[in-house]
């Protein structure tokens, strides 16, 4: 009589796409450096790589994303008639109302899509921006009259002022500063502001 238990799991590769800040192929692994087994020898739910975890490793979702519309395909075994098959996801409904039945497990060769909203929801934007489903630093790039000039890391939702001090401030006889800022969607704004 022989027992096999797993040791340990191998990377996950999935590709996310859509509307997310980094889309592209990813390795997601497994959390812990070994599997944990519950009371019937079932392998521990919180080991295992989620939709969630995967979205925070292609840094989070842009404000035109519909979340309640997630996408997921996935390789079909033969032995249950082989293809491939395809769910929708409401992730928002886990971001809103804790719904962890949404938070679904990836499989490797999983293809995750994150489709655009066809209206910008404010709630949505605001609510995703209060999670942690996007990364807390975003870099920005200073040049001009400063002390320091170059890229930066400022913690998301910094002000401009914030991000200027962060450089060492500006030099004397400064004038105007100019922000330009590349939107999601390919466009520019360009916005000039006393200090």
């Amino acid at each position: 009589e022989i027992k096999i238990y797993i040791l340990k799991y191998r990377p996950v590769n999935v590709y996310i796409s859509g509307e997310v800040k980094k889309p592209g192929l990813y390795k997601i692994e497994y959390s812990g450096n070994s599997v944990n087994y519950n009371n019937d020898n079932e392998l521990s739910y919180d080991t295992v790589p989620k939709l969630y975890n995967s979205i925070q490793i292609a840094e989070g979702v842009t404000s035109i994303a519909d979340l309640s519309k997630i996408q997921i395909i996935r390789h079909n075994s033969k032995t249950q008639g082989g293809g491939k098959i395809k769910a929708n996801i409401n992730l928002l409904a886990l971001i809103l109302e804790g719904d962890q039945s949404q938070n679904i497990r990836i499989y490797d060769g999983d293809n995750i899509i994150v489709p655009k909203s066809k209206l910008l929801i404010k709630e949505q934007i605001l609510t995703i921006n209060k999670t942690n489903l996007s990364p807390n630093i975003i870099t920005i790039f200073i040049s001009g009259n400063v002390i320091e000039p170059g890229p930066i890391k400022l913690k998301k939702g910094s002000s401009l002022i914030q991000a200027i001090a962060s450089s060492g401030g500006k030099k004397l006889m400064s004038g105007k500063i100019n922000l330009i800022r590349f939107n999601d969607d390919g466009t520019i704004t360009k916005n000039n502001f006393k200090y």
